[in-house]
């Protein structure tokens, strides 16, 4: 048989595609690209939303610096802002509205009452200081109580029965400051510095006296109370207790779970975890003490408050505003297995099945994931020192050693791995990038130098470009490299086009100091400070556009940024592993936080997750993201753009067309594409 020329086939190819799918209909897609991607709506118009009160389609959202902001929320997917008020008070710490009345607790400022009869138009009622510093309220038979901290240490209690003329009518002191306060039926329960939690009568709130209390094993966060149990959430456990008898509370069982904030559910028996740079847990507790995980949803951010309300959950989060998930489905744990390697998995490359991990003092191991609930290792090379990065190119691997400089393996036998050659580097630590034919070495002493390694067993120096002020990184781009300064505060872009002449082509200055960071197709990603992921446009390198900001975690050490597919992100951010679509570089948006534990590094084979941990790496199952697969541009459509970005994929031999996810592009991939294509969205 006479075997057509490539470009004979790839045309072939491409006319069946078309053919295919141009008898098809446009299908919708969901535009959800994962199950745990939960997201039905946000509003994050730097609210800084601290509390939330939610009154039938109506949210009442705290900006502790940023005023209160009034929502409509009766289409979930799209809340609106009706109004903003109280900008000018540095503190809206917490809020309750009664009767068409929102009582605010208001830092030093003390109590603020405004009417919101009309949410479009809020009036102020009346503003009275408090002796203290007032963080937190709860009203209950026009009193509300007010918690203080600084000044006075304790509980205020005030009538309301005229919202525009409060009246202070009793104080109660409190050790240290309460958390969390919760009036009901003439008793206010709250939680003490020293994380007793104590009810109080209050039914003549001039004489508040005190009824029981039960001393907690952990320090509490914030609890919440549905029927006749309180449960509890804490950095170190979440638990339930029995509050039908305050004089004699009860405990109900303990999960080993922490949480720094959630919410309860007594009739459905199930409870909701959050906790900082963790997915959103769901619990079924009605077993007690072995509470099952029903699921998890992936958030972002802080969490500072949560309310459940339908099938919704609503979370103030901070500097990310006020998130909204459909919380009906939770999504089950992506969790596969774990294999342990003597030592840390600092990073990884794949070809095929076969995982090449970067032993942090064991050298080269090689993992053959052909089944991923067992990996078996196949292969492993002891190296001079310390292993730090991995790359793969053209059937060859490229391994990082804090000794040696860039060892070259060849992997076309995957688990026969053989040493070809070295690259030594002059100075440590270096950073180094494969692109194409060339390896790019970067290092302090050196600055860039430029490898051409398409004999990979005979790499030749090509040039190289002394930077100022050392170098601490590198990324390169087509005929651009990107060197950032040892002080991780600029970067400098050098023209390669010429490799044995390379040009400085401008600088940049990130307003903070750059971690990691990488770049593609003109686009600039880098993680900086604080845990965000930072975006810019450097198409014209005379003239860098920052494009959009993105919150990650508050938690940064060891970052790791990785570029999946065009579209998607996969960041570690300390024990954080965040997937970030930015397929709109404008607007980054989350794809899903698996929930990885204590991570180092972390990367995509297929649908499989894997991350390096302490003792070697874990393996997590991706396989349900997305929803809607054949939709590749995430337009919510499935049309001839989808088939040519699987075109465009197919022939570059890149992640999106590996739709068989083994590693291998080939013609069931294509089959795979059709079917998905056919199959049309939910």
């Amino acid at each position: 048989m006479t075997m057509l020329p490539y470009r004979s086939r790839i045309a072939c190819l491409y006319a069946t595609i078309c053919a295919v799918c141009l008898l098809q209909t446009v299908c919708l897609a969901d535009g959800a690209l994962c199950r745990g991607h939960a997201f039905a709506g946000m509003y994050n118009e730097s609210i800084r939303a601290e509390q939330l009160e939610i009154v039938g389609d109506i949210a009442y959202v705290a900006g502790v610096l940023t005023g209160v902001h009034i929502l409509d929320i009766s289409d979930p997917t799209s809340p609106t802002l009706l109004s903003r008020s109280l900008v000018d008070i540095n503190a809206i710490l917490d809020i309750k509205v009664v009767d068409n009345t929102a009582y605010i607790a208001a830092g030093s400022a003390g109590l603020i009452v405004v009417d919101v009869s009309d949410p479009t138009n809020p009036v102020i009622l009346a503003e009275v200081p408090t002796e203290g510093y007032t963080f937190r309220i709860d009203v209950e038979d026009d009193v509300a109580f007010l918690a203080s901290s600084f000044y006075f240490n304790g509980i205020s209690a005030f009538d309301v029965s005229d919202p525009a003329h409060p009246r202070l009518l009793g104080t109660v002191e409190a050790q240290h400051h309460q958390m969390h306060l919760d009036a009901r039926d003439g008793i206010l329960y709250y939680t003490n510095g020293d994380s007793t939690f104590i009810a109080l009568d209050v039914q003549d709130p001039s004489s508040m006296a005190f009824i029981g209390g039960i001393a907690m094993n952990r320090a509490i966060r914030h609890f919440v109370i549905d029927g006749d149990v309180a449960c509890f959430f804490g950095y170190e456990s979440t638990s339930l207790v029995d509050i039908s008898d305050p004089r004699g509370m009860k405990p109900l069982g303990v999960e080993h779970a922490p949480a720094s904030m959630g919410a309860y559910d007594h009739a459905t028996q199930t409870t909701y975890l959050l906790q900082s740079g963790e997915p959103f847990k769901v619990f079924d507790v009605s077993s007690g003490d072995n509470w099952e995980c029903l699921g998890s949803f992936d958030t972002y951010g802080s969490r500072y408050d949560i309310i459940i309300h339908d099938h919704y959950a609503l979370i103030a989060a901070g500097g990310t505003g006020l998130q909204i998930l459909d919380i009906a489905a939770p999504r089950a744990e992506p969790f596969i297995t774990q294999m342990q390697l003597d030592s840390p998995g600092n990073g990884l490359a794949f070809r095929s099945h076969y995982a090449y991990v970067a032993s942090e003092d064991h050298g080269l191991k090689v993992i053959d994931f052909d089944d991923p609930s067992s990996p078996e290792l196949v292969a492993q090379y002891e190296t001079p020192g310390e292993t730090t990065d991995i790359q793969e190119h053209g059937g060859y691997v490229y391994l990082q050693d804090d000794a040696a400089g860039v060892l070259i393996f060849d992997a076309l036998i995957p688990d026969q791995p053989q040493l070809v050659s070295t690259i030594e580097v002059s100075s440590m630590p270096f950073w180094f990038c494969i692109d194409s034919d060339r390896a790019y070495i970067a290092n302090a002493e050196d600055g860039l130098v430029i490898y051409d390694i398409s004999d990979p067993s005979l790499p030749v120096q090509m040039g190289s470009y002394q930077t100022k002020d050392g170098t601490s990184g590198i990324a390169v781009d087509g005929d651009t490299a990107y060197c950032l300064t040892s002080d991780r505060r600029a970067v400098q872009i050098i023209d390669v086009t010429n490799p044995q002449q390379p040009l400085r082509i401008s600088d940049f200055e990130p307003e903070t100091s750059l971690h990691d960071f990488i770049a593609h197709d003109g686009i600039f990603y880098a993680i900086r400070s604080q845990g965000y992921l930072e975006i810019y446009d450097v198409a014209d390198p005379h003239a860098v556009t920052h494009l959009s900001s993105f919150e990650l975690s508050s938690n940064v050490f060891l970052p790791d940024l990785r570029l999946i597919e065009n579209t998607t992100l996969l960041s570690l951010v300390g024990s954080a592993t965040t997937i970030v679509d930015v397929a709109d570089p404008t607007r980054p948006r989350l794809a899903a936080r698996p929930d990885t534990g204590t991570t180092r590094t972390a990367a995509v084979s297929g649908s499989l997750l894997f991350t390096g941990y302490p003792l070697g790496i874990r393996i997590f199952d991706l396989s349900d993201c997305p929803l809607c697969p054949a939709d590749l541009n995430g337009d919510q459509q499935l049309n001839m753009h989808d088939v040519s970005i699987f075109l465009d994929a197919y022939l570059r031999q890149i992640h999106t067309a590996d739709y068989t996810t083994d590693g291998v592009l080939d013609f069931f991939d294509v089959s795979g594409f059709l079917n998905a294509f056919n199959a049309g969205c939910p």
